[in-house]
């Protein structure tokens, strides 16, 4: 019982950690993703752009945005997999 605690809570801090070490613009993609719970790759981009426009923030390159979110999986913050649909679509949650 004591050692599920723990683990729970190393998970935790380990998480609130790496999150301390985003950049905003990683962070506003992880908050997108945790908004909508389940986002594929294109709408997560035009949710982007449009938080992007609201809070009046230049928006990163599409190229960025992609190697923000293969380090948000790296880190594990969020998982990913392939969605149904033809081409190189991601659908994103977050890690468990």
């Amino acid at each position: 019982m004591h050692v599920k605690a723990g683990h729970n809570e190393s998970k935790e801090l380990k998480k609130s950690f790496l999150l301390g070490r985003l950049n905003s613009h990683q962070k506003l993609l992880y908050d997108l993703v945790k908004e909508r719970r389940e986002v594929n790759s294109g709408e997560l981009w035009k949710v982007y752009l449009e938080r992007c426009r609201e809070i009046k923030k230049p928006p990163i390159a599409m190229r960025t945005y992609s190697e923000y979110m293969s380090r948000l999986i790296e880190m594990e913050l969020v998982q990913w997999d392939r969605a149904l649909v033809r081409g190189k679509v991601r659908v994103f949650c977050l890690s468990d």
